[in-house]
């Protein structure tokens, strides 16, 4: 990525490409064939060369000549054109190759049959001599303008968009919300903890316009001015550089010079500079800050940084970059992301520009519109810095509405998106090709990064990439480079979700101009006859009408659909309707479409067709015509809970790489599966009881990664099927699921089956269910299965001996269902790195083994229907000393907590249906858990009221009660003593009735539910609720809540 030319056009990767498929041997016959004149092909190519060098001149300047820009978007269409004829002649080569296959002819013959069924209806020959003649004067005009638009060949880009450079000097009045991150960078600063080390570098990460350099020039401040004279002489040397797009090491290094002192360097040869830096640096401690670095180049940062190493222990270099690849070249590396400022922090930036010193007393009816504004800002100081300028000349409610509602930032000159156009401006051609994609992504969407990688492939923005890389790693290598650059931000809901802030949103739509449309809302505006990507979110109000909006959907090569609302247009109206006449597709998704359950036979004409998403829709079965989609590559079934059927000839798809078969009812596959042997994802594997829907064929599909699982293992017979399955090979499964149904008379071939079926050596989830043999292979072991961090064996009810022999690198393991595992005594020794542990229906089981510490990682125990147990690990104050939840159900022998009490960080604990247990509460010794929130108790006949004083600590926040047949009432001081509780739930319990003081003031949430005695007296008195009853938040479900 490092060595991608800067400002380089994001046309010159779609070029690349296309010259590349000129040459391809599927074209390269096509013409000769057809004899076609070589020299028009040979035209083509020039051509486009002739085109791609003038495209980093027109990149810059369609910055601020339109003239060029429209020049740049009629290139752009007719690369698109030139791209759909290429694509349609290799899809009418590689259906010649498929079926003439099946007719047994020889290529020559193919070709000939081919060649003859032609005609004018099928864009044969003379039509394709018509289009590509069409093309070559459409590129040859775009050549003969370069003069006019004043364009000139180059190689590389050279941007001519500057930031003005910054200086050390900050107006601290306006800074607002960068307490906290200021306070621990200046810890780093001023830490003596260097272990020997002579400089660190603290990295200030984030997007454009957050304030990075702000952060950085309050802190160089505090180190220059501040009247503490500690803080000003902690650093000998202190200087600040203005770094910019290129690392310049020459000017870098003078600019550094000049810093500390010596002025005289400009006339200084590379080698006198750094050995003047050296010496000037030489046992001094120093503070410098980098500001806006770009540059991830290794060779370049080292050279710059050689005069550093004189410098005392202590020394601090501060660099503010959005690109946090910067971190992995330079070591001694402290990294700092710099989040966007909260609504109220936005707003005081925005008030204080728009009125001086935020003082709104004048215009209060302006205050309402301004923080809305701000709420738009998105946490981006620039942004509300320039709008709050901008208002500030417009005090009229009117103009601040105009604003409010306007794409202001879509304004070509405007300053709030230019740091970010900057940043797109830097990126490769083939990260702006897809960056500018992402155009119609909905604002706030959240995504994960498979999906939007999949989407790339699809529209052949991928690289074809080396032996040692699949496809799919190119994506994720370009995704991870744009969230190291800050245009996808990781979604504060999980860590697998990503979200684009509107802002860089709105960067992609300015970047991908008519060509990208998204239809949602009450957009009321129409694509153009230039739009090829279009993306369609479906609300409550949507009608076939919506649809009317696109102009020319022939030339459609994306229709996207994102969830959001399911789509309530008729089935027929999408079906028959609509996509007839989007004949280019790459991308269809039809998820929202939630009613369609059939698919017509002419989806066959989408021949340009990657990816179809038909997830959570109600198809039954496919069409046996969409097996001719030759180019499909992703084929999404997801939650199609009604599909009983692929297609028999699905293994001509030849190209699919992707099959997502997850939550349907698939009785089994269709023949041949094994034909597939481009497969990289295949979620689900249903074996049949036809040879060609067996198992073995799935030793033919050698590639798969991710998640696996195989069901109808029964109907596996010959252990010899399973061995040709070669799960053993599949080196990138990471997660294999092995399930049986029924048959349980058939051990013995169980046995033998599963011996066969050992996963990769590097898989790290394993599941295991409904498997009947009563013993399992040798390969349920650690020398086999190193990795495995999760292992699930359920519902094996014949199995008596399970291999439990050390696993190093688990961290989950659940048993269920097995009810004649021989498991007296479970040896969590065995299992070091164990985080969480579940044992259900293990009759077995009546303890722990004991001796030495156990266990020292294990969070969460939870113990089901385990008859026999009579003692949980004991020390498990010491022995288990990380445990933050523990349940037990259903354990009636067990009568009381090991000596030494539960574990001092138990956050949770579920008691249900253990009645010796809880009739021995009097011993629990639950005082000394000073964080335990959650208790819940539930199913037991010894219980008449409830809690005991001092039973229960005071930290707790929630507390359950649930089917207690004898409880009568709850125990008013038991209750008062829980002055942190806030949630109460009171469930199935018929006799129960309230205090008669109440309920203590600090719950703030009741919710009762099948308790008649509660529910009678809150009926009695519903709009004068009784005292005890009156909490913020009061239900009984079903029922009016107060």
């Amino acid at each position: 990525m490092a060595l991608a030319l800067i400002g380089e056009s994001i046309l010159a990767a779609v070029l690349e490409v296309l010259m590349e498929r000129i040459v391809s041997p599927a074209i390269r016959d096509f013409f000769k064939s057809q004899k076609i004149d070589d020299e028009e092909l040979k035209k083509l190519k020039v051509r486009m060369r002739s085109v791609s060098k003038l495209l980093n001149d027109a990149e810059e300047k369609q910055i601020t000549d339109a003239a060029v820009k429209e020049w740049l978007e009629e290139l752009k269409d007719a690369v698109y054109q030139a791209d759909d004829l290429l694509d349609e002649i290799v899809y009418k080569s590689l259906r010649l190759n498929l079926e003439g296959e099946s007719r047994g002819q020889t290529c020559t013959d193919q070709l000939r049959s081919f060649l003859a069924s032609l005609n004018p209806c099928r864009k044969g020959v003379r039509e394709v001599q018509i289009e590509l003649t069409k093309i070559l004067k459409n590129l040859k005009e775009l050549v003969d303008q370069k003069d006019v638009l004043g364009l000139i060949e180059r190689i590389g880009g050279e941007p001519s968009l500057r930031r003005t450079p910054t200086t050390s000097l900050v107006d601290e009045s306006g800074v607002y919300g960068r307490a906290a991150e200021k306070e621990a960078i200046m810890k780093l600063l001023l830490s003596d903890d260097t272990k020997g080390r002579h400089l660190d570098v603290i990295l200030i990460v984030g997007m454009g316009g957050v304030g990075k350099t702000t952060l950085a020039q309050l802190l160089y401040k505090e180190m220059v001015v501040s009247n503490d004279r500690s803080l000003k002489s902690s650093f000998d040397l202190k200087a600040w550089v203005y770094v910019s797009e290129e690392l310049d090491v020459l000017k870098v290094t003078k600019d550094i010079l000049k810093g500390v002192g010596l002025m005289n360097c400009d006339n200084m040869t590379e080698d006198q500079l750094h050995c003047e830096l050296e010496k000037k640096l030489s046992g001094n401690k120093l503070l410098l800050v980098l500001d806006d670095v770009w540059s991830d180049n290794q060779s370049q940062w080292e050279f710059l940084l050689k005069p550093f190493m004189s410098v005392r222990q202590g020394s601090k270099i501060i660099v503010t970059t959005r690109n946090a690849n910067v971190a992995s070249i330079i070591s001694s590396v402290s990294t700092q992301h710099i989040k966007k400022l909260s609504e109220d922090d936005c707003w005081l930036v925005l008030s204080k520009h728009a009125f001086d010193g935020g003082d709104f007393s004048a215009h209060p009816e302006l205050e309402l519109i301004g923080r809305q504004i701000a709420r738009k800002c998105n946490g981006l100081p620039l942004a509300a810095k320039t709008l709050g300028s901008l208002l500030c000349s417009r005090r009229v409610e009117k103009e601040w509405k105009k604003i409010l509602n306007s794409n202001f930032w879509e304004l070509p000159n405007d300053d709030i998106l230019s740091p970010l156009r900057l940043s797109y401006h830097h990126l490769p051609s083939h990260l702006k090709q897809c960056f500018s994609y992402c155009a119609i992504i909905p604002k706030g969407y959240k995504f994960r990064r498979e999906e939007i990688v999949l989407l790339w492939m699809a529209e052949g923005f991928l690289v074809e990439p080396r032996r040692d890389k699949e496809m799919e790693e190119i994506g994720y290598e370009y995704f991870n480079e744009l969230v190291a650059r800050s245009f996808f931000q990781q979604s504060s809901l999980s860590s697998s979700l990503f979200v684009m802030h509107d802002l860089i949103n709105d960067l992609a739509r300015y970047a991908s101009g008519d060509f990208c449309f998204r239809l949602e809302g009450d957009n009321s505006s129409k694509t153009t006859e230039r739009t090829r990507h279009l993306s369609y979110r479906a609300t409550k109000d949507d009608s076939y009408q919506t649809f009317k909006a696109i102009k020319n959907p022939r030339l459609l090569r994306t229709l996207l659909c994102p969830s959001g609302w399911p789509s309530h247009l008729k089935q027929v109206e999408v079906i028959c309707d609509l996509l007839p006449a989007l004949k280019c597709l790459r991308v269809l998704s039809l998820q929202p479409f939630h009613e369609i359950s059939v698919l017509p036979n002419s989806i066959c004409n989408l021949k340009h067709l990657r990816y179809l998403d038909l997830s959570r829709t109600m198809i039954m079965r496919l069409p046996e015509s969409m097996c001719s989609l030759y180019n499909l590559e992703i084929l999404n079934l997801h939650f199609c809970v009604k599909l009983v059927e692929l297609p028999v000839n699905m293994g001509r798809l030849i190209n699919l790489r992707h099959l997502d078969i997850e939550h349907t009812k698939l009785p089994e596959m269709p023949l041949q599966m094994g034909k597939l042997n481009k497969l990289r994802k295949l979620t689900d594997f249903f074996i049949g009881k036809q040879s060609g829907s067996s198992i073995k064929e799935l030793g033919k599909v050698q590639h798969l990664s991710g998640a696996l699982s195989v069901w109808n293992l029964q109907n596996v017979t010959d252990a010899r099927d399973a061995f040709e399955a070669n799960l053993k090979g599949k080196e990138h499964l990471e997660k294999l699921q092995l399930i049986w149904d029924c048959d349980m008379d058939n051990s013995l071939v169980h046995e033998r089956v599963l011996e066969q079926l050992q996963p990769p050596v590097n898989v790290k989830i394993l599941s295991i269910n409904g498997y009947g043999g009563t013993r399992f292979p040798d390969w349920v072991g650690n020398s086999f299965l190193p990795l495995l961090e999760e292992l699930y064996i359920r519902s094996c009810p014949d199995l008596k001996k399970a291999l439990f022999t050390h696993f190093p690198s688990l961290t989950r393991l659940d048993i269920g269902a097995c009810e004649q595992l021989e498991i007296e005594f479970f040896p969590l020794e065995l299992f070091p790195k164990l985080e969480s542990l579940t044992i259900g229906s293990c009759p077995s089981l009546v303890s722990f083994s004991k001796g030495t510490p156990i266990a020292p990682d294990l969070k969460e125990l939870k113990l089901r229907s385990c008859s026999n147990l009579k003692s949980l690990p004991e020390n498990m104050r010491s022995f288990l000393p990380s445990l933050k939840k523990l349940s037990i159900f259903h354990c009636p022998k067990l009568e009381s907590f090991p000596v030494g009490g539960l574990p001092s960080k138990l956050e949770g604990l579920a008691i249900w249906g253990c009645d010796k247990l809880i009739a021995g509460r009097t011993q629990w010794d639950l005082q000394s858990l000073h964080v335990l929130s959650r208790f819940s108790i539930a199913e037991s006949d010894v219980l008449e009221s409830f809690p005991e004083e001092t039973l229960l600590p005071s930290s707790l926040t929630h507390l359950e009660i649930k089917t207690q047949k004898n409880l009568k009432s709850l125990n008013y001081k038991g209750l008062k003593h829980l002055t942190s509780l806030r949630e109460l739930i009171i469930m199935n319990c018929m006799e129960v009735s309230m205090p008669e003081e109440g309920l203590p003031p600090s719950i703030s949430s009741l919710t009762i539910w099948q308790c008649p005695l509660l529910e009678k007296e809150c009926e009695m008195e519903m709009t004068k609720v009784p005292k005890y009853l009156r909490c913020p938040e009061f239900m009984i479900p079903g029922r009016k809540s107060v």
